[in-house]
């Protein structure tokens, strides 16, 4: 039995880093989004604490992380940034 897959939006700034990334990384965070996150987005992401309690954090090659927020009433997943992971928790 598969459950409906998520609707994935994002954000103002997850679609400006989007546009920033070289072509192959920005079609590797596509794949993503549309997959696996759709898909199950608390198995293929992991809660955040302190003061991005409430997002949660996914994995796209070695060195990128999308931070999404989860609605599960509406089953809707919120892209909220895409960036570096030495980048991706500054500033929010």
């Amino acid at each position: 039995m598969t459950s409906e897959a998520y609707e994935v939006r994002l954000t103002g700034p997850a679609v400006r880093a989007l546009h920033r990334l070289e072509p192959k990384l920005a079609d590797a965070v596509l794949r993503f989004l549309e997959g696996p996150l759709a898909e199950n987005p608390m198995r293929t992401t992991k809660a955040l604490g302190a003061e991005l309690d409430g997002q949660r954090s996914g994995y796209v090659g070695i060195a990128y992380r999308v931070v999404v927020r989860v609605d599960e009433e509406a089953r809707t997943v919120y892209v909220m940034r895409i960036a570096h992971r030495a980048d991706v928790y500054r500033r929010m």
